[in-house]
């Protein structure tokens, strides 16, 4: 009984959305407090410091040649650096107001289901408040999020997840008000969705399903409607196929982004490895540990269904599946969150390979539905069974029918139906004469779950999982806050991954740069970048960033190697200014000169090879040419202190 109190309390505390919302606000903000000063990781380098296409706001002919597909995402990016330039904070504080947002969108989506008539009478619709509250925290506490919060430019997911639950919230309303704006909203969002990220393609099937489990029996609804009403929502599956092949949508990060293979990976090879790639997702789900931010290529995969028992982990999700057919009937809400947490993940995780076999973040929008699953499994029906009763039932006080089942607590969860097998909904005050007579004839059916107090069982888990939760997406954020913190736990869990080894490399030689130019530094991202490239060869970026380490140990003769290895993979800027540098050292000027122009050829607005020539010119007395381009670094280079620069183009003025 104090459980039920205590939800109760919670449901009157709640009936107020405010305060609901203020309590997942909460929750996230605790959760990610210590995120803020988390640095760029992996793509934020590409995607915003060092991408050209944000820095000029409302430029969208630059959003769409850098990443049509996703132009939504960049735009934002676009308003942070607008804002923000490369300070981090910024970026963290509007990741985190989408996941508060998604949170109570979350929120608003369970609250506004239990609703339904499929729900009436039902003890987890009673306590509607208190379960969509419970629920949205849990969504934000989980450390499986921080992928998505944490890693910057994977705003992608949580933006993405933003839009296509605005879609589903707006299409339950419109089926439940047939008011025609909230349909146009749901168009709305669901083109939003698609040009955040192309997995949200997924959206008008998501709302098939709805429609199905919800309003496939409303009664009202003819099939030549429904038509009417899927028709132009399942036409924007188009949009994605439609950019890259009529309307020539490019993606930089990757221009291979159509419905085709985006990596050399067989199809089926990838769907074979996806098997045991969603069973470790389902894990990680259920216990949140060993987290691993970044696989690469050191995730096994599977060349054949036989292989790393991907048959196993097939049978588990058939079965899985099969159960969610199967307890349809029995608690919609499990069936239904099982298929939102599998519809969440059908592009990435399918047929349609891409470079990364993994990645936590592409589980953002899937936990929504697992912790439906989770929540339908506490309230799940095991059998029902009826109450005898007798004619001389004492009497109880004149109450109505929710203060009855209350009051008796034999008769908890009790549903009363008459003679007839109809269930009674709500009886009216009524006198004790009254109550012996309904308690004569009346059939009641108790309901039997398969926890044996569900309410109990969810604040159990709510006191058990929130906190728990917190704390471990604290500590995942404590490692991301550092980078060498970072990469050394994923060379940890992935010693075979080149990107990781040559990452945390990376890290050390910004290191010595930040940090009173520790030798010790320079040695450990030399050992880390020659495992990178001992693992995988090709790493460019291995090579590359070698060449500076022995630009900085003074080893120019390497420097310049490994400067042509990285050169002979691909091209790139800094190993042309690597390369230069060290000639530069070694007195040969021309040579030097040479590759820096060779490195200005490839990109014309590199700023430190923009700087570099004008002071290679500078030094030897080419005075016009070194004008030249110290303006050019000057037009490049507006929003940072430039006074060496403009310090010495008042010296060429002078001598010339």
């Amino acid at each position: 009984m104090n459980s039920i109190i205590a939800m109760e309390w919670i449901e009157d505390k709640f009936k107020n959305k405010i305060p609901a919302y203020g309590t997942i606000a909460v929750a996230a903000l605790i959760s990610y407090c210590n995120s803020f000063s988390v640095p760029f990781l992996l793509d934020d380098f590409g995607s915003i410091s060092n991408n050209y296409a944000i820095q000029k706001l409302f430029d969208f002919a630059a959003l769409w040649k850098f990443y049509a597909n996703r132009i939504v995402l960049y735009f934002t990016l676009s308003i942070n650096y607008a804002i923000h330039d490369n300070g981090v904070e910024g970026y963290h504080i509007t990741n985190l107001m989408i996941h508060i947002l998604n949170g109570i969108l979350f929120y608003m989506i369970l609250k506004r289901m239990l609703t339904l008539p499929y729900f009436k009478g039902k003890l987890i619709s009673q306590y509607s408040t208190s379960v969509s509250v419970i629920s949205a925290v849990l969504f934000v506490c989980h450390p499986i999020q921080v992928n998505a919060v944490t890693y910057i430019v994977q705003r992608t997911a949580s933006l993405a997840a933003t839009f296509y639950m605005l879609a589903i919230l707006f299409f339950i309303n419109y089926r439940m008000s047939g008011k025609l704006y909230r349909y146009l909203l749901t168009f709305l969002f669901t083109v939003l969705a698609m040009f955040t990220k192309e997995n949200t393609i997924t959206i008008p099937f998501m709302l098939l399903l709805i429609e199905f489990m919800f309003f496939l029996k409303d009664g009202k609804t003819s099939w030549i409607k429904r038509i009417l009403i899927f028709l132009p929502l399942f036409a924007t599956v188009s949009l994605i196929p439609a950019t890259n092949l009529l309307l020539k949508g490019y993606s930089q990060s990757d221009p291979n982004v159509s419905f085709k293979a985006s990596t050399s990976m067989d199809r089926f090879q990838y769907f074979y490895t996806q098997l045991n790639v969603i069973i470790l997702y389902i894990r990680l789900m259920f216990l949140p540990v060993n987290q691993n931010f970044d696989y690469s290529n050191d995730y096994p995969v599977s060349t054949s269904i036989w292989e790393n028992y991907s048959y196993v982990s097939l049978i588990i999700l058939v079965l899985i599946g099969l159960f969610s057919i199967y307890t349809i009937k029995r608690n919609r809400i499990v069936s239904f969150g099982i298929l939102w947490f599998f519809i969440g993940l059908a592009v990435e995780s399918s047929f349609i390979s891409i470079k990364d076999v993994y990645f936590e973040h592409r589980l953002y929008f899937p936990a929504a539905g697992f912790i439906m699953f989770l929540i339908g499994m506490i309230f799940y029906e095991k059998r029902q069974k009826s109450i005898k009763t007798s004619k001389d039932t004492e009497a109880v006080p004149a109450l109505a029918l929710n203060e009855i089942l209350q009051e008796i607590p034999e008769w908890q969860d009790v549903i009363l139906h008459d003679k007839t097998g109809h269930q009674i909904d709500a009886l009216p005050e009524i006198s004790d004469d009254q109550v012996k007579k309904i308690l004569s004839f009346h059939n009641p059916i108790k309901r039997s779950y398969l926890v044996h107090t569900p309410i109990q069982a969810l604040l159990i888990i709510a006191i058990l999982l929130i906190p728990l939760y917190t704390g471990l997406t604290l500590r995942r954020n404590y490692i991301y806050s550092d980078s060498i913190r970072l990469w050394s736990d994923v060379v940890k869990k992935a010693p075979g991954s080149d990107r990781a080894h040559s990452v945390l490399a990376t890290g050390y030689l910004n290191a010595y740069d930040d940090k009173e130019k520790n030798i010790e530094y320079l040695d450990v991202a030399e050992q880390e970048f020659k495992k990178a490239i001992e693992i995988y060869y090709y790493n460019s970026t291995a090579h590359c960033n070698l060449s500076k380490v022995y630009l900085l140990k003074e080893e120019y003769q390497k420097c310049i190697d490994e400067a042509r290895k990285t050169l002979n993979i691909s091209n790139s800027e800094y190993a042309h200014f690597n390369m230069g540098s060290a000639y530069k050292k070694l007195g040969k000027t021309q040579e030097a000169l040479d590759s820096f122009k060779a490195g200005y050829e490839f990109n014309k607005r590199s700023t430190f090879i923009l700087k570099a020539l004008g002071d290679t010119y500078f030094e030897t007395g080419n005075y016009e040419e070194a004008k030249r381009y110290y303006e050019e670094y000057l037009e490049n280079n507006k929003r940072f202190n430039s006074k060496d620069v403009q310090e010495k183009l008042k010296q060429i003025e002078e001598k010339t």
